[in-house]
């Protein structure tokens, strides 16, 4: 039996969409609200798909458990009201997910963002039904480098890691796959500013990746 890709999953913060508008205003916020001072839009940026406790930890070099618990509550609290007006689609997502559904591939999202937040984006970006699996923040106790969010999507699309392409966008994207057997994903390069021309370049490169395996396939 051939074994080819079958599905691709994906991150979501920097890979299929931009929220640093969104996690700039909930953490500074959340930050004001706890009489501390608000955090550089750069750092912030640098916190994005890391929990919301650790980003309070790193934000703040405080390790008080019940402030940790005040910062997460405001935070969601304020993401409740105004995070999906902030979040964009890349213009590169449509017509990739297009391509890769055509070409027969199934697609998930694992990311530490709310899953309830991500199906709120997709279905104003009317992506919905273009994703096979979500698994966010809340389904999982333990969060990225910690593979367990992949290995849950993976066992409830009913795929091996080797049939599975992963896209992220950091360095806790090759830290979350250390042990996992992925054939193939795409690494997008850490900058200071993440750039709209950058991902659509990896995404093109992942496109091309996936339908040149594919055709190997079905050469054989």
């Amino acid at each position: 039996m051939k074994n080819h890709f079958t599905s691709v999953i994906f991150d979501f913060d920097y890979t299929l969409a931009d929220s640093s508008c969104g996690e700039v205003e909930c953490v500074n916020y959340a930050l004001r609200a706890m009489n501390l001072p608000p955090a550089a839009n750069s750092d912030i940026h640098a916190m994005i798909g890391v929990s919301l406790p650790e980003t309070f930890r790193r934000l703040t070099r405080e390790a008080n458990q019940t402030r940790s618990d005040k910062f997460v509550e405001l935070f969601i609290r304020r993401a409740d009201e105004v995070m999906l007006d902030y979040v964009v689609l890349f213009d590169s997502v449509r017509p990739a997910v297009k391509q890769l559904i055509a070409n027969g591939l199934t697609l998930g999202i694992v990311s530490t963002k709310y899953h309830r937040r991500i199906e709120a984006f997709l279905k104003r970006e009317k992506l919905t039904d273009a994703f096979n699996i979500i698994v966010g923040g809340e389904d999982v106790t333990t969060h990225k480098p910690d593979p367990t969010g992949l290995l849950m999507a993976l066992e409830k699309l009913g795929h091996s890691s080797a049939q599975t392409v992963y896209v992220g966008d950091t360095s806790w994207t090759r830290k979350r796959l250390n042990g996992l057997m992925w054939p193939l994903w795409r690494f997008f390069p850490e900058s200071p500013q993440k750039k709209h021309s950058v991902t659509i370049l990896h995404w093109q490169l992942s496109i091309i990746c996936v339908r040149c395996r594919l055709c190997l396939i079905n050469k054989k």
